[in-house]
C-alpha cells in the first residue's frame, strides 16, 4: 500500500482485476475441457500464471499492477475448470464431494503458505521477491503436470476424438434452473469469503491493534480452517448425508452469518482464545463450501456439461469477488467503521443462504 500509494478501496481492486481475468477465462476454459480434455489446459494455465507472477514483481504503478492481476486471473481461471472436470469424472457420487473438497483445499493450503511466507519474504527482502518465488514455483508445477498428469476416462467409456464429441453450449447450462440458482447464490458466498480473506489482516491490525505478522497468523487460521472444512464437508456429505450437498451449504451460510455478526463486535479487549475461535469457525464455513458447490454443480449438469457448468458457476463466484472487497473497503474508507462492513457481509450471506434453500437437489444427473 505505501509503495504504490494505495487506499483500501484501491487495494480491494487488486482482487477485482484478478477476478475479471478469472471471469474471462472460466467459460472458455470449461468449453475447452469438455471438448478437448484437460491436460494441456492445465499446463498452459500454470505457465501463464507463473509468468504473470514474475511480471508482477516489476510493476511500478497501480495501473500496471491491475493489468498484471488481470493476466494472473486469466491464468488461474483455466486451472479450476480443468481440475474440477477431472475430479467429476474420476470419482463416483459417494466419493465426489470428498475428492472435490480435497482439490479445493489445495487452494487454501496455498493460502496458508502465502499468509506465512509472503510477509516473511517481504520483511526480509521486499514484496516483489514474493511474486518471483511464487512465479517460478508455478512454472515448476506446470512442468510436473506436463510430465505426470493423465486425462480422466472419457464419459461413458468412449474414446472418441475431440471432433466427435457433443459440443457443450452455455444455453443448455442456462436452461437448468438449479444450476442458475446455485450460481446466483454463490455470488454471495464468494463475496463473504474474499471480504474475509482480504480484510482479516487489515482489520486486526487497525481495530485490534495487532502487529502485521501476528494478524497474518489469524489469516493463516482462516485459510487453514477453510482447507480443513472443504474435505470435512465433503466427507460429511458423502458418508453421513448420502451424497446430499444442499443441507451443508445452508449450514455453512448460517455459520458464516453468525461469525460476521460476531466479528463486527470484536474490539481490542477481545480475548485471544475467542479471536482464534471466531476466525477458525469463520474460515471453516465461509471458505469451506467450495467443494460442495462444485460437486453439486457438476452433478446437476451431468458428465457432458460438467466443465461448462463449473466454468459458469465459477464465473458467477467471480462477480462476488470483484464487487465484494472494494465495497467492503469503500464502507470502511467512507465511514471509518469496520462494524458496518462486517454487517454488510452478514446481510449478503443471508441472501445467498436463502437462495440455496430453494434448490431441488433431487434433479441430479450424475
Amino acid at each position: 500500500m505505501p509503495e504504490l500509494g494505495l487506499s483500501r478501496a484501491q487495494l480491494g481492486l487488486f482482487y477485482s482485476f484478478t477476478y475479471i481475468g478469472y471471469i474471462c477465462a472460466q467459460i472458455p476454459a470449461g468449453y475447452f475441457a469438455d471438448r478437448f480434455g484437460v491436460k494441456w489446459l492445465l499446463v498452459i494455465g500454470q505457465l501463464g500464471l507463473g509468468a504473470s507472477g514474475i511480471l508482477m514483481s516489476t510493476v511500478t504503478s497501480m495501473y500496471q499492477a491491475w493489468l498484471v492481476e488481470f493476466l494472473i486471473g486469466a491464468g488461474a481461471g483455466s486451472l479450476i475448470a480443468s481440475t474440477t472436470k477431472s475430479v467429476a469424472l474420476w470419482f463416483p457420487s459417494k466419493e465426489r464431494a470428498t475428492a472435490m473438497g480435497i482439490q479445493q483445499a489445495a487452494f487454501n493450503i496455498g493460502g496458508v503458505g502465502g499468509a506465512i511466507l509472503m510477509p516473511v519474504i517481504a520483511l526480509t527482502y521486499n514484496w516483489r521477491m514474493g511474486f518471483v518465488f511464487l512465479g517460478f514455483g508455478t512454472i515448476a508445477s506446470a512442468a510436473i503436470s506436463a510430465a505426470l498428469f493423465r486425462e480422466p476416462l472419457a464419459q461413458d467409456k468412449t474414446t472418441q476424438k475431440a471432433n466427435d464429441r457433443a459440443k457443450p453450449t452455455i444455453r443448455t447450462v442456462l436452461a437448468n434452473r438449479e444450476i442458475v440458482l446455485i450460481s446466483i447464490a454463490v455470488v454471495f458466498f464468494a463475496l463473504i469469503e474474499f471480504c474475509l480473506i482480504m480484510n482479516t489482516v487489515l482489520f486486526l491490525s487497525e481495530i485490534v491493534l495487532l502487529p502485521a505478522a501476528i494478524a497474518s497468523g489469524y489469516l493463516a487460521i482462516v485459510e487453514g480452517a477453510g482447507a480443513l472444512g472443504k474435505p470435512l464437508f465433503g466427507v460429511a456429505s458423502d458418508r453421513l448425508l448420502h451424497a446430499k450437498r444442499k443441507p451443508l451449504m445452508v449450514f455453512a451460510g448460517i455459520v458464516s452469518f453468525v461469525c460476521s455478526i460476531l466479528t463486527a463486535f470484536i474490539s481490542p479487549g477481545t480475548p485471544t482464545v475467542l479471536l482464534g475461535a471466531v476466525f477458525a469457525m469463520f474460515g471453516l464455513a465461509a471458505v469451506g463450501w467450495g467443494g460442495l458447490f462444485l460437486a453439486l454443480t457438476t452433478e446437476m449438469a451431468g458428465r457432458e456439461l460438467s466443465g461448462m457448468a463449473a466454468g459458469f458457476g465459477l464465473t458467477m463466484t467471480s462477480l462476488g469477488i470483484i464487487v465484494g472487497p472494494p465495497i467492503f473497503g469503500l464502507i470502511v474508507d467512507s465511514t471509518g467503521s469496520y462494524r458496518l462492513a462486517w454487517l454488510f457481509t452478514a446481510a449478503c450471506i443471508a441472501v445467498g443462504t436463502a437462495i440455496i434453500a430453494l434448490i431441488n437437489e433431487e434433479k441430479k444427473k450424475m
